[in-house]
């Protein structure tokens, strides 16, 4: 299995791990999670943190040295006992199984243009929307840019801007200073989890045209 290579922002495992998180960007990240053990040790880590730290508060109102000794045993011993996830197990073809309780029991593709669908995901993000789409193989996304943040993990197949190439677990993360365009990987279509708080903003005519049939 090739390993992701790009990954959320630290800020979002770290507040994940906190469970601060927006609901849909705590799922986003859940989903990553299964599929990259790198991000994984790294929130059994910051898991720690925050345990032993709260025990340390509890027991003498603030985090004494001891408690770092603690923390060190702590990470260790987690990642030699942990089982490892099923590798972003499957219960129909590129839906992980973290994703069924947000999409009723099945997703309800729709038709948002020739060659992609899409379904919802119901969370309670306010402000934030969360679904899946199923891209054409070769399928070319127009230059556009974002009025907000977008997160986009891929699920199936991948796809290429700019910053880089994108496959199976990986996260790329846009926001309003990001021009791109897109274009999807030959071999298979391609299925990503998207989490935005914002339609993007086609910067070209034929975008802004494909636009109009579609809130994107």
């Amino acid at each position: 299995m090739t390993l992701p290579r790009h990954h959320p922002p630290e800020e979002l495992l770290l507040a994940h791990a906190a469970g601060v998180a927006p609901e849909a960007v705590s799922l986003l990240v859940a989903t990553h999670l299964t599929l990259c053990p790198t991000c994984r040790e790294q929130c059994d880590d910051l898991d720690a943190i925050g345990g032993v730290l709260l025990a340390g508060v509890e027991a003498h109102g603030k985090a004494s040295e001891d408690d770092w000794t603690a923390l060190a045993s702590r990470s260790e011993a987690s990642r030699r006992v942990a089982e490892p996830p099923v590798d972003g197990a499957l219960s129909r073809p590129g839906v992980p199984l973290t994703l069924w309780p947000f999409l009723g029991g099945a997703p309800g593709w729709r038709r948002l243009l020739p060659g992609v669908r899409y379904a919802r995901l119901s969370t309670s993000s306010s402000g934030r929307q969360a679904r899946l789409l199923e891209i054409r193989r070769g399928f070319r996304v127009p230059l556009h840019t974002h009025r907000g943040t977008e997160l986009t993990l891929v699920l199936k197949g991948g796809f290429g801007d700019a910053h880089g190439h994108y496959l199976r677990g990986d996260v790329a993360a846009y926001d309003e200073s990001v021009q791109h365009e897109q274009r999807m990987d030959d071999a298979e279509d391609c299925v990503c989890l998207v989490v935005n708080d914002a339609p993007v903003r086609p910067l070209t005519w034929v975008g802004r045209l494909l636009n109009l049939r579609a809130d994107l």
